[in-house]
């Protein structure tokens, strides 16, 4: 009995010791929970943004912060919110519609979603994230409530500044476009009257007057062009086209239109292209020239004396394309450091003080930058003050993939040996590279007195000696190359004035002025070996025509292809409208002239003409309306459709296309000028006749 009542006691006792300890640990728990609890309910009240706890119906069960008046009807979280909808009577049918599907989706699907939502009372967004507590469709779903009314604000701010940036752009593009339109059509009657009056019986003062007006007509012009052009690359509506042109070809027209600048400097200029520089390329030739033209202008206008060199060099050779670095460099003045930097920001002048003098707007090289990032490429400068500069411009361009025939010059020339007399090493380094091209040997002096003895016990195939070193020559040097069998030429920076039979009388059988293109050099030296020594004809430069006599004004100089060509003038302007008329006159053209597009059809439908020349902006019908009206009209009655060519001032991209639309065949920016017309018009009255 006693141990009985001894293991009932130890029993006992540890029964509770074991509840005591499951006490004390529950307990312990339990300060664990509340203190879990308290945190949590900490972070629930002092969260920055409302969270709301919803059932599966959207009935409120807690919230963490008084709600907002359009969030629940009750401001008490005591109160029985258990009938009480999140947003219940404040949404729109629409949104409330849309946010019962969102909560829907969320409850059936327990994968959190956002919503945004826009209150009118008071005018606010908000910005909703649902997120289901547990997986059972039962379990509540937390809402957090986030006001984003001043972000939302701030984002349709910017849109509306986008849109606002947008319109005052393409007001802009339209002011500029309308600007260009008003400059450029009175500046056709000015430069057609320059030109035509250039033709004219003028005295030594008259004809310094008129060349004053047509320089000052041209940088007009360029100021014109140059700011539409910033205009359509801000705009974006700068439209490159991708065209196979020839390098080679491209350079020597850059020569031809700068040369006779540099000439009138009697600087030596001169253009070098890599042995290894593929021939054909594609890519905009037009934009590419712009570039290399403006860089070409810049160096010849702040270079007194020396060179300017147009580079070509092939930076390495890619699968079907190559990468090439066209580098203008002069023997200028040079630009500092400082504004070297900036010198392609807009606006920027390299020199205010000879910029002022020489003419610049400071948009040509920002012209140049925008234009080579259009195409992929990028620009630079390297310049030292008093020593000159080099701007460089690096691009990627497809090869054409077309064959190129073999040169039959190189046949003719290969073997034969080339001696170059010559105090400037640029011209000889450019007629050496020549030469090796043609498979010549050469051999460089810079003094004819260093090259006598040498030409005394040797005889090469021909020497190019420079007229600088001519006119320093010796009489017994001038006196025995007047004798020698070998052919002669002679290099000068000054066009030649008289007819040759001089320079024939001392021994010389060829003659060119620089600059000149590489492969004009090429075809005047292979013509040259192509002649007998003993011939009496001066081999020149045959891409330089000699310039054109003076005639008077009335007298005609009709084009074969052009001569009785019947030609329809619809040009508004009257002082536009006389110019070119007398133009195609003295091209040789029958001309009827329309004042609107409304008498252009009509003269259409009375009379048969080989061409139409269309201004686009008429009054009572314009030009693109009365294009359409003439092809109506020929497709209804079995007409033959006449050519029509628009006459814009507007030099927008979508103009031509516009033109295009309305049936016209081709187009021609105004300023108009005759040498273009002579060289454009005969196509479409060929494409009539044929």
């Amino acid at each position: 009995m006693e141990w009985f009542l001894l293991g009932c006691a130890v029993f006992f006792g540890l029964v509770s010791a074991y509840l005591a300890w499951q006490w004390m640990e529950t307990r312990q728990q339990l300060r664990q929970c509340q203190a879990q609890h308290d945190e949590l309910e900490t972070i629930w009240h002092q969260f920055p943004e409302l969270l709301v706890l919803i059932d599966s119906q959207g009935r409120i069960m807690r919230f963490s912060r008084p709600l907002l008046r359009p969030i629940a009807a009750s401001q008490d979280e005591d109160s029985p919110l258990k009938q009480t909808a999140l947003f219940q009577d404040y949404l729109p049918d629409d949104v409330q519609t849309e946010y019962r599907n969102v909560l829907r989706s969320v409850v059936e699907q327990r994968v959190p979603a956002a919503l945004g939502i826009n209150l009118s009372a008071p005018v606010c967004r908000l910005q909703l994230q649902m997120i289901p507590i547990a997986d059972n469709h039962d379990a509540p779903v937390m809402v957090l409530v986030e006001d984003v009314t001043e972000a939302h604000r701030s984002e349709q701010q910017l849109i509306n500044d986008k849109h606002r940036a947008e319109r005052a752009s393409v007001a802009k593009s339209r002011f500029l476009a309308n600007m260009s339109h008003e400059i450029r059509t009175p500046m056709t009657g000015l430069l057609g009257m320059v030109s035509l009056m250039e033709q004219t019986e003028l005295s030594e003062e008259q004809s310094n007057f008129l060349r004053v007006i047509q320089s000052s007509s041209e940088h007009l012009l360029s100021i014109v062009n140059d700011i539409l052009d910033i205009s359509k690359i801000e705009a974006g509506k700068l439209t490159l086209e991708e065209e196979a042109f020839d390098l080679a070809r491209m350079i020597e027209t850059l020569l031809d239109m700068v040369g006779s600048k540099a000439q009138e400097k009697k600087l030596v200029m001169q253009s070098f292209i890599d042995d290894d520089a593929p021939q054909l390329l594609v890519g905009d030739s037009i934009r590419l020239r712009q570039i290399l033209m403006n860089f070409l202008t810049n160096a010849i206008k702040f270079t007194e004396r020396g060179h300017v060199l147009l580079r070509v060099v092939v930076v390495r050779h890619l699968p079907s394309a190559v990468h090439l670095r066209f580098s203008v460099e002069d023997s200028g003045i040079g630009i500092r450091a400082d504004r070297a930097m900036t010198l392609f920001d807009e606006y920027v002048l390299g020199h205010d003080q000879l910029s002022t003098a020489a003419g610049g707007t400071g948009l040509g090289l920002s012209i140049c930058k925008r234009l080579a990032e259009l195409m992929g490429g990028q620009v630079g400068v390297v310049s030292t003050p008093g020593i000159g500069s080099n701007f460089w411009f690096d691009i990627t361009l497809s090869v054409a993939t077309c064959d190129v025939p073999e040169p039959v010059e190189e046949q003719v020339a290969k073997g034969q040996t080339l001696w170059i007399c010559d105090d400037l090493q640029v011209n000889r380094t450019l007629l050496i590279s020549i030469a090796r091209k043609l498979g010549m040997k050469t051999r460089e002096f810079t003094s004819a007195d260093d090259m006598l003895p040498v030409l005394i016990r040797e005889s090469p195939s021909m020497i190019v000696i420079s007229r600088n070193v001519w006119d320093g020559a010796s009489d017994e040097f001038r006196n025995y190359v007047k004798h020698h069998p070998t052919r002669v030429a002679m290099s000068s920076p000054d066009v030649l004035t008289h007819d040759g039979e001089e320079l024939l009388e001392q021994g010389i059988h060829a003659y060119w002025d620089w600059p000149i293109s590489q492969h004009t050099l090429s075809d005047l030296l292979v013509r040259l070996l192509q002649q007998e020594p003993s011939s009496q004809h001066l081999v020149t430069r045959y891409s330089r025509a000699p310039a054109e006599p003076r005639v008077s004004m009335t007298a005609r100089q009709p084009v074969p292809e052009l001569a009785g060509a019947r030609i329809l003038l619809a040009e508004d302007n009257p002082v536009n409208q006389r110019v070119t008329s007398q133009m195609l006159s003295r091209l040789g053209c029958v001309v009827s002239t329309a004042n609107n597009g409304q008498e252009a059809v009509s003269a259409r439908q009375e009379s048969d003409f080989d061409l139409v020349l269309m201004d686009c902006h008429m009054p009572v019908l314009d030009g693109l309306d009365a294009s359409r009206a003439i092809r109506a009209w020929e497709a209804e009655n079995a007409h033959t459709p006449v050519p029509i060519v628009a006459l814009s001032a507007d030099v927008m991209s979508d103009r031509k296309a516009e033109c295009e639309e309305a049936g016209m065949d081709g187009y021609l920016s105004k300023p108009i000028r005759l040498n273009e017309l002579k060289r454009e018009l005969p196509n479409f009255v060929r494409m009539h006749t044929q």
